[in-house]
Formats: C-alpha cells, sequence, structure tokens
C-alpha cells in the first residue's frame, strides 16, 4: 500500500483545520479567522477537484464541495471539526491510498528467474 499525498496539500488542509479547532475551541476569534479558513477550505476543494483528469469529476467536487465548505465554515464548532476530520480522512484514503496489484513485475520477474534457474 502506498500513499502519496502533496505535502503542500496536506498542510493546507491541515492548517485550516487547526484553525478551525482554535476557532471552536475558543483560542482564536472567529471574526479574525473565518476569512483565511474559507480561504484555505476553497483551496481544498478545488485541490480535490483537480486530483483527477475528469471534467465531470472537477464539476461535481467543485459544485458540491464549494457549498460544503461553505456550510461547514459557517456552523464552525466542535462537531464540525470531527465532521471536517471524518471526510478529510475518507477522502484522503479514497485519492492518495494505492493499493499494489497482487503481482507486480519484480515478483514475477523472480519467479520466472526461480523457475529458470534449476
Amino acid at each position: 500500500m502506498k500513499i502519496r499525498i502533496c505535502r503542500l496539500c496536506a498542510g493546507v488542509s491541515l492548517l485550516w483545520l487547526a484553525l478551525g479547532a482554535g476557532v471552536a475551541w475558543g483560542y482564536l476569534s472567529l471574526q479574525t479567522f473565518l476569512a483565511p479558513i474559507a480561504l484555505l477550505m476553497g483551496g481544498t476543494v478545488v485541490g480535490i477537484a483537480y486530483q483527477r483528469d475528469s471534467l465531470r469529476w472537477k464539476t461535481l467536487v467543485i459544485l458540491f464541495g464549494m457549498p460544503l465548505a461553505y456550510l461547514l465554515v459557517t456552523n464552525l464548532n466542535k462537531r464540525t471539526i470531527i465532521i471536517e476530520i471524518v471526510l478529510l480522512l475518507a477522502i484522503a484514503y479514497a485519492l492518495f491510498v494505492r493499493k499494489e496489484p497482487a503481482y507486480n513485475k519484480r515478483i514475477l520477474e523472480l519467479e520466472k528467474k526461480m523457475k529458470d534457474c534449476c
């Protein structure tokens, strides 16, 4: 199993998640951090949209992702932070975890060499 996540994308997602958690738990001011959180969340939606080449995928992700991000950022509380964490983990697993095929080329070559050996 290989995980290939862009470090910049992960950093942006973790930043808005941390800022949102700071606001939800009362450590940060909502008035001060609402715009940066919203911008970073929008960037994450666009980043997710560009993980696939299909125009249909990009359109659907942006059409559903932007209103969802708006809904989450305008209702920022502890419950929405938990929802955001679950959504990010599910999306990261679906988009970035790559399962290796049962037999890759190296295994097949090694098996062939072993058969030819003796």
